[in-house]
């Protein structure tokens, strides 16, 4: 009998240690199970923030693209012309700057040397050959000489009348200062002149009608120029007239591109006119409508990005030296900080070159590319 008992007692005990291994395991099933479920409702509320987000994305970016693409194909008959700048590089005839300013220029030093190095310089009756004293075959007075060339920028009238001699189609020409780079003194800028050049104007581009029934010689513009090479002023120098044909809002120095006029021969330049549109933001092209803006701004500034970082160059000037200062094209020679002009202004940018060159360059990393 006692036996017996022992044998329930055992047997009460195991059935009692099972049902708590099973509850123990429902309750860790439940637990598993809760943590499983959150999980999943949390991977589920990312993915669909994650879907929305890219729907509404998608969305706007649809809607603020257009849908839709309208082609137009016409005849044009109005054309926009170019702009052609050319420059001479000798700001005076040799001779005649030598005759005015006898005291800087000189008989090159080795008479017979300098001939075989510069032939076309010595044509004729040697013995009165004077070049201005710029340390090739002579001393060395380039300051002064510097300071009268930049005087001759003032006053372009004279220069032009005995360079370009006939025009057609031209209209009134603008007077336009380029730098020299591989001429010396430091410093010295080429005397151009610009047909329908308009950097900072409030006018339009000269435009050309073609009607094909009538016909059209082609001619859009044409000039006569008299270049004597035994004139050179820098006795170093070849080529001394240079063109380029450009647009209109774009300031340009022919001097950098390999294209040079040499006396005795007709150019024709065929060009070819054409327009490549691009979209503002927010398409990747993120170019600038700068006609748009300029007809905003009561047709004044830049009209095209290059002409945009020049503007920085010449705001910066004008507040800081009231005079006019830009990299590439000077278009008011007689306002040019060439001349001297002191610091007119305290201002820390003004005073300081170093920030003041570097408000220019963020002010340029603002020029968009042009729309067209």
């Amino acid at each position: 009998m006692e036996s017996y008992q022992k044998e329930l007692k055992l047997q009460s005990q195991n059935q009692r240690r099972k049902e708590s291994i099973l509850e123990e395991g429902n309750t860790r099933g439940t637990s598993g199970k809760m943590t499983w479920e959150f999980l999943k409702g949390v991977i589920f509320l990312i993915c669909l923030s994650l879907f929305t987000f890219q729907s509404l994305k998608f969305y706007f970016r649809y809607t603020s693209h257009p849908i839709r693409t309208n082609m137009l194909i016409a005849n044009l008959k109005t054309f926009k012309l170019p702009a052609i700048t050319i420059c001479n590089r000798s700001a005076f005839p040799r001779s005649q700057f030598c005759s005015d300013h006898p005291d800087v220029c000189q008989k090159p030093n080795n008479l017979e040397e300098f001939c075989e190095k510069r032939p076309i310089l010595c044509k004729g009756n040697v013995s009165d050959l004077k070049i201005p004293k710029l340390g090739y075959y002579a001393d060395n007075s380039s300051s002064q000489y510097l300071k009268l060339i930049q005087e001759s920028y003032k006053n372009t009238s004279q220069h032009m009348s005995s360079f370009i001699i006939e025009t057609r189609n031209t209209g009134v020409l603008k007077s336009v200062l380029v730098d020299d780079f591989a001429n010396e003194p430091s410093g010295i800028k080429a005397k151009c002149y610009s047909a329908n050049l308009h950097l900072t104007s409030n006018e339009e581009p000269e435009t050309l009608e073609i009607h094909s029934s009538e016909g059209h010689d082609g001619l859009i513009f044409a000039f006569k120029l008299v270049v004597k090479p035994e004139e050179v002023l820098s006795p170093w120098i070849d080529n001394q007239v240079h063109f380029s044909i450009h647009s209109p809002f774009v300031p340009a120095n022919p001097l950098y591109q390999p294209y040079s006029l040499h006396p005795g021969y007709q150019y024709n330049a065929y060009v070819t006119l054409g327009e490549e549109h691009s979209l503002p933001y927010p398409y990747k092209t993120d170019c600038m409508d700068y006609e748009d803006l300029w007809k905003k701004n009561n047709k004044t500034g830049p009209r095209s990005q290059e002409m945009c970082k020049e503007w920085c160059s010449i705001s910066y000037y004008r507040h800081c030296r009231g005079c006019t200062w830009a990299t590439t094209m000077i278009e008011n020679s007689e306002d040019s900080c060439l001349f001297g002009h002191p610091v007119i202004s305290q201002d820390d940018i003004c005073v300081d070159e170093n920030k003041g060159q570097r408000l220019i360059g963020e002010c340029e990393k603002n020029c968009k590319v042009s729309c067209m």
